[in-house]
């Protein structure tokens, strides 16, 4: 258990177990009430006696710090692995939220909570991540926030491409101008100087419709989005290529801001 350094925490020393890999602590928080974290680890294949120890253990420290922070929200983590822990969720006001594998086909690691926004939306606050350092086991976070899908609208834009660039010069090059040239008034000229250039550049440049969020990130390119969706689908499906994509999306970016940077000083 990692926690950082400007919470206030307790370590609830007292309820350290000898027989089993448990550790305990209470985070404080004027604002709200405090929040019970218990890590957890059972090992596999452990015999009937210390699987009930670890059940018990669970069960009365809940209860014994329930006790002392009546108002306090609880959160309980681990690895379980072939543990029964049927008991915990039929003996105290907890619920598992994990409802997704952790480990191949097998959902090892849970979570234990009765916080409302956690139970009531599981598939949106209880979420898969990537396997951390050499584990096996994916990893689980929490979202405080319920997480909503972006409005999108659709824009009429033209890609302008390097290569639809040199396109239209060449165009341009070897258009004939002869039919400007032989109208007789300005305007005449004008209208017809536009509809050569219009062809010329929805030959090259079509309008097209592209969706796009209304809180779009404004640092973007095409490849940054490529970049960005590669990334996203790798982390959802706890591909380790999610790092590579997030290190080319990040000097992508650096790259972006530059230009931006330049074009602004000149």
């Amino acid at each position: 258990m990692y926690v950082r350094s400007d919470l206030a925490v307790t370590v609830a020393k007292e309820y350290t177990s000898e027989n089993m890999s448990a550790l305990w602590v209470v985070m404080h928080n004027p604002q709200r009430p405090a929040t019970i974290y218990g890590t957890i680890y059972h090992p596999p294949n452990l015999n009937k006696a210390t699987r009930e120890h670890t059940i018990d253990h669970m069960i009365s420290t809940i209860s014994e710090l329930g006790s002392k922070y009546p108002n306090a929200n609880t959160v309980i983590y681990g690895d379980f692995n072939d543990l029964d822990t049927t008991p915990i969720t039929d003996m105290t006001n907890l619920s598992q939220i994990v409802w997704f594998p952790t480990r191949q086909n097998n959902t090892l690691d849970l979570v234990f909570t009765d916080i409302p926004e956690y139970v009531n939306s599981p598939k949106e606050t209880c979420l898969s991540a990537p396997n951390v350092g050499n584990s096996d086991h994916s990893s689980i976070t929490l979202s405080s926030h319920v997480r909503r899908k972006p409005k999108y609208v659709t824009v009429h834009k033209r890609i302008i491409t390097e290569k639809a660039k040199i396109s239209i010069t060449e165009s341009l090059n070897e258009q004939r101008w002869e039919d400007i040239t032989t109208e007789s008034d300005p305007d005449s000229k004008a209208t017809k100087f536009q509809e050569i250039m219009t062809s010329i550049i929805d030959k090259h440049c079509p309008v097209r419709s592209v969706r796009t969020p209304l809180d779009k990130d404004p640092i973007t390119t095409p490849l940054i989005t490529k970049l960005r969706r590669a990334k996203n689908k790798a982390y959802k499906n706890c591909c380790p290529s999610w790092k590579y994509f997030a290190a080319h999306m990040k000097i992508e970016i650096e790259k972006f801001q530059q230009k931006q940077i330049g074009r602004a000083h000149v």
